[in-house]
Formats: C-alpha cells, structure tokens, sequence
C-alpha cells in the first residue's frame, strides 16, 4: 500500500525553514574534573500535528524533550489572536516548538515519533480537529533536520 502526502506538507516544510529557529548550546572546553555539571546540549524544531495541545502532550512522553511549548507560525499575522487563527483566514498552524537534548534523542527520531502521531494523508486538518490551522507540518531552520522528512512520510504508516 502506498502513502500519498499531500503537496502543502512538502511546501510547510519548506516554508518552515524561514519561520522558526534551532539553536544549540553546547559546552566548550569544559574541564573534565570540574565540580561544574556540564551544560546540557539542547535543539528545538517546531511540529504542527493537529491540536497544538494533544501534540504538546504527545512529544512531552518522549525521553530527551526538555520542554514543549504551544502556539502558532507560519501566518501573516504578528501575535495572533486564538479567535482569528481558529476564524482561518491568518494562515497560521496551531503548534509545539519542542525543545529536546540530542544527546538523549535527535531530530530524526523526533520526525519518526511524530509520523506515528498524525495522520499525514489529512491535509485539512487532524482526526476531529478540521480547518487551515489544524494542517500538519514540521518546521526547522536547520536544512540538515528537513532534508529527509519526506523519507520519514514513505515508512509511516
């Protein structure tokens, strides 16, 4: 059985290179004896699966997420209201920047969890939740982390 994904995911995620940040800390030449914990190395990528807060509460199961936090990109809007993203006519996903250690867990296993979560075949919108700001799509500025989502859409399922 073959899985069609919609074109607007392949675009979303295009379009989400632009729209978010992925930053990573890390700890340089730290002394390996020092009483000092090392710094924890962290992430982020943004996922738009549907409802921003069953997705938040999906990547909050997974070990190695720090933090989850719920909102919208992608729109014309500046600070949207919930009322006018939910009217559909801002063009903003409801989302979850998921800020993650990738020592513990890195982005493509990030991808493949999410893959198990939604229902890609769905452009306009996941499971009961239906409308523009309910479609799904992942967002990185990270070109490395996008590069191979659409290999991750041929095995879901």
């Amino acid at each position: 059985m073959s899985m069609r994904i919609p074109k607007n995911f392949a675009v979303a995620i295009a379009a989400g290179l632009a729209a978010t940040t992925i930053t990573v800390f890390t700890q340089a030449g730290a002394d390996q004896n020092s009483d000092t914990p090392a710094a924890v190395s962290q992430a982020d990528a943004v996922f738009a699966g549907g409802c921003f807060w069953c997705t938040e509460a999906d990547f909050d199961k997974v070990d190695g997420v720090l933090e989850t936090i719920s909102g919208y990109t992608g729109g014309s809007v500046a600070n949207p209201s919930y009322e006018q993203v939910t009217r559909g006519n801002t063009g903003h996903y409801e989302a979850v920047r998921v800020i993650y250690d990738p020592s513990v867990v890195t982005f493509d296993e990030l991808v493949d969890y999410y893959w198990r979560t939604i229902d890609p075949t769905n452009p306009n919108g996941q499971f009961c939740d239906t409308g523009p700001s309910y479609r799904t799509a992942i967002f990185s500025r990270d070109t490395s982390g996008t590069r191979d989502c659409g290999s991750f859409a041929g095995r879901a399922g």
